[in-house]
């Protein structure tokens, strides 16, 4: 029998799912079905048992898991070169470590209030320590700490527009009591976010053109007059045992030039079984044999940076604070270039702020 009022089918119908409800069985399907689990776990692991056979179709076969164990420990790459050292290991990149620090509270804050689910927090987590322990990392964490930023602050904004309503019905005030400190907070980490914006905008310089732009070749101590010095001198094609911090740059400007070593073999090239070529490279920097090496691979240039240079930025005011930059930035010199300047073989050929150039005599164009 068809009921005779509308209101007969409202009181005997199933009432609506709430809009929270459904976000909540969206983050946790297995709520709905709890046999789920058993076999989405299974799936899980399938799936990552076939990418790590994936990932090992590659030139290094299986030993790409050895670098990819290695990558959560110390070795000898990562304690020598600088953008692999912790973040709060001398220069501290203060500002990036603020950014991804209250991005960090904010991925907390969603959490408590069941925005999202304890899997995107544990990954927040994971890229945080990277970054943490990498500066390499830091400023992928900063652009991911972006869309963080405004979903955050859109629901915090959210809340406490809601929270206003009871009090304007004519609820207690007591119902909108402890908002104050949440406001505060969120207004203390926008306004941070705004200078440090401000900073960057004013700091960064744009360009098109990043191996060419002399301003940026100063920025980061490239030696941009070096460059075109031995562009001048020669085009033929030569061999330069090189700064190793300066081989990509030396690849990128002198194409005509076989550099002794850069940053694609910082991990993986190996010099024997047991010795990888980035531990002998700084033995031929310190030790008594160096040079001989270099001249018996035939090398037409040395190209190094000065002892008194080091490759980074003037040390701004938190770190001079924090460390005494005066022993910090005291370079010894090289065996390698002590070797040099009693060697006969050896002519310097040019020299500015940040390097020294010599050249093999016995190898120069007749």
């Amino acid at each position: 029998m068809f009921p005779d009022k509308l209101d007969d089918i409202s009181c005997h119908s199933e009432p609506p799912l709430r809009e929270d409800k459904i976000h909540e069985e969206s983050l946790n399907p297995t709520k709905r079905d709890p046999s789920l689990t058993l076999r989405m776990t299974m799936i899980i692991i399938i799936i990552q048992i076939i990418a790590a056979l994936l990932i090992a179709i590659n030139p290094y076969g299986w030993k790409i898991w050895t670098e990819i164990w290695e990558y959560f420990g110390q070795n000898y790459y990562k304690m020598h070169i600088s953008e692999w050292v912790p973040s709060y290991v001398f220069p501290i990149f203060w500002k990036i470590l603020i950014i991804q620090t209250i991005a960090l509270v904010m991925v907390f804050y969603s959490f408590y209030k069941k925005k999202i689910n304890f899997t995107h927090t544990i990954l927040f987590c994971a890229f945080y320590y990277a970054a943490f322990m990498y500066k390499r990392q830091a400023i992928f964490v900063g652009l991911l700490a972006v869309p963080i930023f405004e979903k955050t602050i859109a629901i915090i904004a959210q809340e406490f527009s809601l929270k206003k309503i009871p009090t304007a019905l004519g609820c207690h005030p007591e119902c909108s009591k402890g908002s104050l400190l949440p406001k505060f907070i969120t207004i203390l980490f926008c306004a941070t976010l705004i200078l440090l914006s401000g900073y960057y905008i004013h700091a960064v310089h744009f360009t098109n053109d990043v191996w060419n732009d002399v301003i940026l070749a100063k920025r980061n101590s490239f030696p941009y007059q070096a460059i075109t010095f031995l562009k001048n001198t020669t085009n033929q094609p030569i061999k330069i045992f090189n700064e190793f911090s300066w081989g990509g740059y030396l690849n990128w400007t002198l194409p005509n030039a076989l550099v002794y070593f850069d940053g694609r073999g910082t991990a993986t090239w190996m010099y024997d079984k047991n010795k990888t070529m980035l531990e002998h490279y700084f033995e031929i920097l310190d030790n008594q044999n160096g040079l001989k090496e270099i001249e018996k691979d035939n090398a037409d240039y040395i190209f190094l940076k000065k002892p008194n240079f080091t490759r980074m930025a003037e040390p701004d005011t938190i770190n001079n604070w924090f460390f005494d930059t005066n022993k910090i930035l005291k370079v010894e010199t090289t065996q390698l270039e002590k070797d040099i300047n009693i060697s006969t073989v050896w002519k310097k050929v040019y020299s500015d702020k940040f390097v020294n150039i010599w050249q093999n005599i016995n190898r120069a164009p007749r």
